[in-house]
């Protein structure tokens, strides 16, 4: 089936099962002890996406928070709700209450490392299923830091996603062309778009891809991006499933 005239993939029609976690600091302009605004500042975020886990001073000054958020909000929209809740709800007791400055990074138990020992035996898995020599050829490894901090208006930011996306091959009939087309259009889309694409494992059921993100987009818009640019190329067909996984990755 061919989409015409529409996006194939969005946010409302992509069931998306996600694992983004961060952790913010943010920077007082006073010493402050008393957290009696962590419960009402919970609740609040909750409504918008934003799970709020954990709260902790680390000395006077300075806050960390840990945090699960949505698919479709940015580092920067969780970093903008806390700041924002924030003054408002200290507004009549500390006005101006914090900095503009903040740090937030991805974070989870799985690591860039473990990703790539991963990617090496499917690879392997797949080149002793297949025998086709050429699946190693459509395997990207880069050499890019994803622990290396990124700097922005006001602050730095790490921000690092896993993503799988699975292949509807039902809907691919000459399944090693669109794989030689989706190693390209990785390449392409991540060097268009300024995304720090460490790694792509390309295999004949799914796409694995691990990355650095910038600030300003949601991890499900990202995913999305990768998934409706191969779409068009294969004249709006519905290439992937309609469900994405996405989760941060720690250090």
């Amino acid at each position: 089936m061919t989409q015409t005239g529409k996006t194939v993939y969005v946010l409302e029609n992509c069931v998306f099962a996600y694992q983004l976690w961060w952790e913010l600091d943010v920077y007082w302009k006073y010493k402050v002890h008393d957290s009696r605004w962590y419960e009402p500042l919970k609740q609040r975020l909750g409504r918008r996406g934003v799970e709020l886990v954990k709260h902790q001073f680390m000395k006077p000054g300075w806050s960390r928070f840990r945090v699960h958020s949505r698919p479709e909000l940015s580092p920067q929209n969780v970093v903008g709700l806390i700041q924002t809740y924030l003054r408002e709800f200290l507004h009549g007791e500390l006005p101006d209450a914090i900095h503009g400055s903040f740090r937030i990074q991805s974070c989870g138990s799985l690591t860039s490392q473990t990703l790539r020992d991963v990617a090496a035996s499917a690879v392997e898995q797949e080149l002793d299923r297949s025998g086709d020599a050429n699946v190693q050829s459509l395997q990207i490894q880069q050499l890019v830091d994803l622990s290396q901090p990124q700097s922005c208006t006001h602050g730095e930011f790490c921000y690092n996603l896993h993503i799988v996306l699975d292949l509807d091959t039902e809907q691919i009939p000459k399944i090693k062309d669109f794989l030689e087309m989706a190693h390209d259009h990785v390449m392409r889309t991540s060097q268009r778009l300024s995304y720090r694409l460490l790694q792509a494992t390309i295999l004949p059921h799914h796409l694995d891809l691990a990355l650095g993100g910038p600030i300003d987009v949601s991890p499900g818009d990202i995913a999305l991006t990768y998934m409706n640019g191969l779409a068009d190329a294969c004249q709006r067909r519905p290439v992937f499933c309609f469900r994405v996984y996405i989760g941060t990755l720690g250090g």
